[in-house]
């Protein structure tokens, strides 16, 4: 009974110029055809002869859900980066010169403008940065801190304002070569740092397994030095061969090795 009753007044009171905007909204008022001028929140007059009202304007906040291929890092590596942004459209912060064009926007034509805006600052911020750093996430809070005071300063015209703390990257993607990449390099670091402290234990296991392996391989022919304490150790075979006494030389003819001592010391060879 309510209802009709209030629709009853309502009719009436439409031909006397009476509109209404719910809360949170703005109704574009138009004269001869022209915008004019916003009316609401709540009840407002125009003059039905000349002016006409178009849809009313939401002024809650919007969400515009966005992803993006092939967003390149510093050093080439692509990523795929999705983002979401909140923001507020109130057509009374445009220019003027904007707001005949920017009343009569759908909905989905503000959402296209800001996803524009915003993937033309993510590539410009994602390509100062390593693909490393980027997917570590050290550096997501700076650029989502820059993308909102980009997004204020090209979009305030238009009456579109980011929200404080606005844009959120909920993910930032790497390919699977990548991710591979780094998974390994991890593994190597953490089997370095495990090693770091027995690093003077393996060098000197080494350099036994290869003196090893030379004795082994040269059978006791060569001389092989350790590195270990920086001197020259003969082996055992240079070390005979230093000590043997030389053959004598020949003599006209031939000669017997076998020697003979005097009292006194002196060596008899007979021959």
């Amino acid at each position: 009974m309510m209802r009709f009753i209030k629709k009853m007044v309502q009719i009436p009171a439409k031909w006397f110029g009476a509109r209404f905007a719910p809360d949170n909204h703005v109704a574009p008022v138009l004269r001869m055809e022209q915008y004019h001028r916003l009316a609401g929140p709540g009840y407002f007059r125009i003059n039905p002869l000349h002016e006409t009202t178009l849809p009313a304007i939401s002024l809650a906040v919007r969400l515009g859900e966005f992803k993006f291929e092939e967003v390149m890092s510093r050093d080439g590596i692509p990523f795929s980066i999705t983002i979401t942004v909140m923001f507020n459209f109130n057509p009374a912060n445009a220019i003027p010169a904007a707001q005949p064009q920017v009343v009569r926007a759908a909905p989905e034509m503000l959402v296209s403008v800001v996803r524009n805006h915003t993937e033309h600052g993510l590539r410009r911020q994602v390509a100062r940065i390593d693909a490393e750093t980027l997917y570590s996430g050290d550096t997501l809070a700076h650029v989502e801190r820059d993308l909102v005071r980009l997004l204020r300063t090209r979009l305030a015209m238009i009456g579109i304002t980011p929200l404080d703390n606005g844009v959120f990257i909920k993910e930032t993607l790497a390919p699977s070569r990548f991710r591979e990449s780094l998974l390994i390099a991890k593994q190597y670091q953490d089997t370095l740092r495990a090693l770091n402290g027995q690093e003077g234990q393996l060098i000197e296991q080494a350099i036994r397994a290869g003196l090893i392996a030379g004795l082994e391989k040269n059978h006791g022919q060569v001389t092989l030095f350790s590195g270990l304490d920086g001197q020259m150790q003969p082996t055992a075979t240079e070390v005979a061969r230093e000590t043997a006494v030389s053959p004598p030389h020949h003599n006209n003819g031939t000669y017997r090795t076998h020697q003979s001592h005097k009292p006194d010391g002196a060596p008899e060879i007979s021959g």
